[in-house]
């Protein structure tokens, strides 16, 4: 707005409590739940969201640099913290 350049890079963060809450619940109400991990369950779960969450911002009109889409837990992102 001021005639500045800005890069919008996206990050997201989908490790937290609430996200185990809802996905340990909707598990535990299906009758046939598969086989799979927890954690394999939380990823597919994180990954659904990241695409519901990408498609809200690109319907915006959002111009976000996409090519260098972050998940703030990833070993990237861990190490460069600390």
């Amino acid at each position: 707005m001021s005639g500045f350049r800005v890069e919008w890079i996206p990050g997201f963060d989908h490790a937290g409590i609430a996200t185990q809450s809802v996905v340990s619940r909707k598990r535990s109400l299906e009758k046939n739940v598969p086989e799979e991990s927890l954690d394999k369950a939380l990823l597919s779960f994180s990954n659904i969201s990241l695409e519901s969450i990408k498609g809200q911002l690109e319907s915006t009109g959002a111009m976000l640099d996409w090519e260098k889409c972050y998940y703030t837990l990833d070993n990237v992102s861990v190490i460069a913290m600390n």
